[in-house]
């Protein structure tokens, strides 16, 4: 790997290739042959994680109310990077981009990646996912949802996440007014290794032609289907 990481928060609506593409970039940026088992997790963050808060701090993340988690991110997140030096640091999210994530890009100058997926392959895959009709499907992607709780409280290892409707989350991002690079999901299939070569010359990076070969073999959207996190719960915001 040539270059330095630079904190990199990775957004999308549920159902979009977040996870893919996280595993595409670990794999071909970080020389631990560990992150080709899709069953390794390694060192990558959610955005709304209780344990975000935690780090270094006198109190849980868990005993905070949605509110207070927003306010501190960015602050906890700022102490997580400072504490270790040359690592690839990568944030997931499913949030509508927001001002507590603005303050989060502020203060720790991360780059942001939004995936898009064609909203019909969305509704698709969502319906399959949680077993649920595909005109309840459409209905969620269409309407004010959450993952979690419209208050904000999550499974107290985990607070909400505001997703908005499809074409609004991806209008939130689309327009946040900072530096950032939209990449559509159905690219990263049809052309994998020019897209993963297209952002690692984005975020300044390289990898040998070897590695970023082997990085999209071992992490082929086929293996990786699976890996998707559970406990996606349907929940629309209050009017």
């Amino acid at each position: 790997m040539a270059g330095s990481f630079r904190p990199l928060i990775i957004s999308s609506y549920p159902r979009s290739g977040n996870t893919w593409l996280r595993f595409l970039l670990r794999a071909c940026l970080v020389e631990d042959e560990r992150l080709l088992d899709p069953n390794f997790v390694g060192d990558e963050y959610w955005l709304n994680s209780a344990d975000i808060v935690s780090f270094g701090s006198f109190f849980l993340g868990s005993d905070l109310d949605y509110d207070e988690f927003l306010e501190l991110r960015a602050e906890a997140i700022e102490r997580l990077l400072g504490s270790k030096v040359d690592q690839l640091f990568l944030f997931k999210t499913h949030e509508t981009f927001n001002p507590s994530i603005a303050s989060v890009v502020e203060r720790t100058g991360s780059a942001i990646l939004h995936v898009v997926r064609d909203p019909r392959d969305v509704a698709v895959s969502l319906a399959s996912y949680e077993g649920i009709t595909l005109d309840d499907s459409v209905d969620f992607i269409c309407s004010d949802s959450w993952i979690g709780s419209p208050t904000g409280r999550g499974d107290g290892a985990s607070f909400s996440e505001h997703l908005g409707s499809w074409s609004d989350h991806v209008l939130s991002w689309s327009s946040c007014g900072l530096e950032s690079r939209i990449v559509r999901f159905e690219d990263i299939l049809d052309a994998t290794a020019v897209v993963l070569s297209e952002l690692l010359s984005w975020l300044n990076l390289s990898a040998p032609a070897d590695r970023l070969e082997l990085a999209v073999q071992s992490t082929r959207f086929e293996r990786l289907k699976f890996l998707t996190r559970s406990g996606f719960t349907q929940g629309k915001a209050s009017p």
